[in-house]
């Protein structure tokens, strides 16, 4: 590991590698609460931890600025510094300071960057007509071989009925109310392994899905 081989060639200088390696596979980085996240903190906090070794910067976090902020000077409070493999460590100074903040907004422009064309991407596959994975919406079924969705003429009836409803009522729960008392449901299909899911009677959730 890369962040162990930073660690042990820094061994002349009294550093020690940790028996524990704090990582949150497959968690998203802008989360705080991620769980090796949270036992690194507490081990800062109750000082076996003397300083933090990732290999960039925004593996530690990619939350908005003032979070990551927050999260340095706790661990700075602490007498915690964080070095990283690839990025240029700076000084506790206010120009250390400074190129650290900068280094946060460009992590969170990334991230930005990165969610703004993942939903460009999906909202021009639903333009046209393409399906995205999860299971098919009310008034839709799915054509597996053209991975498309096509109309379902009867739920189609009662989609429009669910949104006329909503503009009457401007409700969710008296909408959901509605629905459920004409027998209308959630959106019946076969999952890809042939198993049946049955609609539901309708709740806030669900309706705000729809809506």
């Amino acid at each position: 590991d890369i962040c162990t081989r930073y660690i042990q060639e820094r061994e002349s200088q009294g550093w020690r590698l940790f028996p524990e390696v704090f990582s949150d596979p497959g968690v998203s980085g802008k989360d705080l609460n991620r769980p090796g996240l949270l036992r690194l903190l507490s081990g800062a906090d109750n000082g076996p931890i003397g300083a933090i070794v990732v290999y960039k910067f925004d593996r530690l976090s990619r939350a908005e600025v003032h979070e990551s902020l927050l999260l340095r000077q706790r661990l700075r409070a602490k007498g915690v510094e964080i070095y990283s493999v690839k990025d240029p460590t700076f000084g506790n100074d206010p120009m250390g300071d400074f190129f650290s903040l900068m280094l946060m907004g460009q992590a969170q422009l990334e991230r930005r960057i990165i969610s703004m064309r993942v939903k460009d991407k999906y909202q021009e596959a639903r333009r046209q007509g393409r399906f995205m994975g999860g299971h098919p919406p009310l008034g839709y079924d799915l054509d597996r071989a053209k991975k498309a969705l096509i109309v379902n003429p009867v739920e189609a009836k009662q989609l429009k009925l669910l949104f006329d409803t909503y503009l009457e009522a401007l409700s969710v729960r008296q909408t959901a109310k509605a629905l459920n008392e004409k027998g209308i449901r959630t959106k019946t299909y076969q999952t890809s392994d042939g198993k049946t899911r049955f609609g539901r009677p309708f709740d806030s959730s669900s309706l705000h899905a729809h809506l």
